[in-house]
């Protein structure tokens, strides 16, 4: 896609995001001296200190209610269990960089 073409089509999402006509898209940013471009996301670090875990253990493995939460310091935090459980779960969440061992 050319970048005429790029900003034709961000004018355009614009002017129907706000109900407005294109013409008056490119007017306000000319108005403004703005350009009209579509910037990169800009990479950004997520740090995690603390994670409330909750929910309702199934199983034979001691079912029933549980609430926890986990602190974690900067660099690496592992998470092992010895019923081979619940470990992919949490590294789904995302947290810090971490190791599942069972």
């Amino acid at each position: 896609m050319s970048t005429v073409q790029e900003e034709a089509l961000l004018e355009t999402r614009i002017a129907d995001k706000a109900g407005v006509k294109v013409e008056d898209v490119r007017d306000v940013f000319a108005a403004y001296g703005l350009p009209l471009v579509i910037s990169p996301a800009r990479p950004r670090s997520l740090r995690v200190h603390r994670l409330r875990v909750a929910g309702e253990r199934t199983g034979d493995v001691e079912p029933g209610p549980f609430d926890t939460t986990l602190s974690f310091s900067a660099g690496l935090t592992a998470l092992v269990a010895s019923n081979f459980r619940g470990k992919t779960t949490m590294r789904g969440t995302g947290a810090s960089r971490h190791w599942a061992c069972g």
